[in-house]
């Protein structure tokens, strides 16, 4: 650990001469302008205030129409939480279910069924909840025995994470300062109290979230990494040093650092930039263009020793001679009425046939591009959908999800999953908690599938589905058949009981 402790030290020492850098830079600089003294500090330099207040400046520009729809995307997905039993532990699921009825403070039945299907997501929404699961948690379906629960006070707190914000703001904030400036910091603020070995006291407790965007805070590597971080609002005002075990710190990895984080927008800073000048570059030419649509051009006046000379005129004559044209000929009741030219009017000639511009629209294409590239999205996805058709829609999707949403949705699940696990867990079983996992809306395909496997669903069953695609069919699933066979079962015996109690 001493040549990483000393390596550390040459880091910060390095970003402390980078922070003395860029004092001296103006604040309209670009983020490319920043980007190119990155070398003087390294990649120790990414979490840097100033470098991440312009990545944030970035979002009210171009970057935002590539950011945005992956932000809402993500904001819409929903906690799950679930619980399995303990490593080395022999635990049957009617002692978790006591254990987790005790901890929540319910009044449990005396049926243990009952309380399993209080508690648990059970029967086809468990397989639903399982395929839309990440890989990681997917395992501890299969081989751990873990169970989703119906509810849990973790999906509260998250709903109503403070006093102004609510959960697709939170998330939302999380993603976006993830995408621009490579990590996210929330606070959690835990009222109530504490039981043996850090777990908390559900019946008495209610966690407050507050995000932090990141050119607020700074890494304090001491005594080890991220031990500590130092916060201060952009606004002004003292800098409180909050410990890392009351923050959840969500991150983007650099290679090139294993204490440094590496933005989307960072990668593609001369592209956001480029975008900014162009959009700088049309606004001005239009604020200063200077575009008649014809020229009047007044007639010669006969000089007393012969010839002519080119009449000039006071601004006052100028506007009377327009004044007086436009009165005339001005209007679409008048279009291709004949003009009569004198020695005052020599002739009226159109300039405005072929009107001459930046090429504008095709470097904001080359540039959009390249931040879409960057970021990890399509044109489609984006909201253009001019040339699109429904598969190649579906296909756009699926790619985007696959290879950016669902990345993301994994990062911050498992980050709140690292932070609240140790906190929720007891001796009996372990808390999962994650994300739900985006998948491509593909209506049409659902509808067939829904017609397909008729059959084996109910008429709420198939509205259900139909409405939110919460009814997993997909036959390839193990046991899929073998579940709906007993949940056919079940009803049936159900109904057979009820029958025989009402003879």
């Amino acid at each position: 650990m001493s040549f990483f402790n000393s390596q550390l030290a040459e880091a910060r020492g390095r970003t402390d001469n980078f922070a003395s850098a860029v004092k001296a830079m103006s604040v309209g600089e670009s983020i490319a302008a920043s980007t190119q003294l990155s070398g003087l500090a390294g990649s120790a330099s990414s979490m840097n205030r100033y470098r991440t207040y312009k990545q944030y400046k970035a979002y009210r520009e171009r970057a935002y129409a590539a950011i945005r729809p992956l932000v809402a995307r993500i904001a819409r997905q929903g906690f799950r939480v679930g619980i399995e039993p303990k490593r080395g532990r022999n635990t049957s699921s009617e002692m978790m279910t006591k254990c987790l009825g005790r901890q929540l403070g319910l009044n449990l039945a005396a049926s243990s069924d009952a309380n399993e299907s209080r508690l648990f997501v059970k029967g086809s929404e468990r397989k639903f909840a399982r395929n839309h699961a990440p890989e990681h948690i997917k395992k501890s379906f299969d081989t751990r025995g873990l169970e989703v629960l119906n509810w849990h006070p973790f999906n509260d707190w998250i709903d109503s994470p403070n006093s102004y914000m609510q959960r697709n703001h939170l998330i939302g904030s999380l993603a976006a300062s993830n995408f621009l400036t490579g990590f996210s910091l929330t606070f959690v603020e835990l009222a109530g109290k504490q039981l043996g070995s850090g777990m908390m006291d559900l019946t008495d407790t209610r966690p407050t979230f507050s995000y932090f965007p990141s050119h607020w805070c700074e890494p304090v590597h001491s005594p080890g990494p991220f031990s500590k971080w130092a916060v201060r609002p952009r606004q002004g005002g003292e800098s409180h040093t909050i410990d890392s075990s009351e923050l959840i710190y969500c991150y983007m990895e650099d290679p090139e650092d294993p204490l440094g984080v590496l933005a989307p927008l960072q990668a593609n800073s001369l592209a956001v930039a480029t975008s900014g000048k162009i959009a700088d570059a049309h606004y001005h030419s239009l604020e200063n263009m200077i575009r008649p649509g014809y020229a009047i051009i007044a007639g010669d006046l006969p000089m007393p020793g012969g010839g002519s000379q080119q009449m000039t005129m006071t601004p006052d004559q100028r506007n009377q001679l327009v004044a007086a044209v436009k009165a005339v000929h001005a209007g679409v009741y008048k279009h291709g009425e004949p003009i009569i030219f004198d020695a005052l009017v020599k002739s009226i000639e159109d300039i405005s046939k072929t009107p001459k511009d930046l090429d504008f629209q095709n470097g904001e294409e080359i540039s959009s591009s390249h931040i879409r590239e960057g970021v990890g999205t399509n044109e489609v996805v984006s909201g253009q959908v001019q040339n699109a058709n429904r598969a190649g829609a579906t296909v756009a999707h699926e790619v985007v999800f696959d290879m950016t949403v669902n990345p993301q949705i994994q990062l911050i699940g498992s980050a709140f999953d690292k932070f609240f696990s140790p906190l929720l867990s007891t001796e009996e079983y372990t808390v999962k908690i994650w994300l739900e996992e985006a998948v491509a809306n593909d209506s049409e395909m659902r509808a067939r599938r829904a017609q397909v496997f008729g059959d084996d669903m109910t008429g709420r069953e198939r509205r259900h589905y139909l409405a939110t695609g919460e009814i997993d069919l997909d036959p390839e699933v193990e046991g899929s058949d073998t579940l709906r066979g007993d949940e056919k079962r079940q009803a049936a015996e159900a109904n057979a009981r009820r029958a025989a109690g009402a003879v």
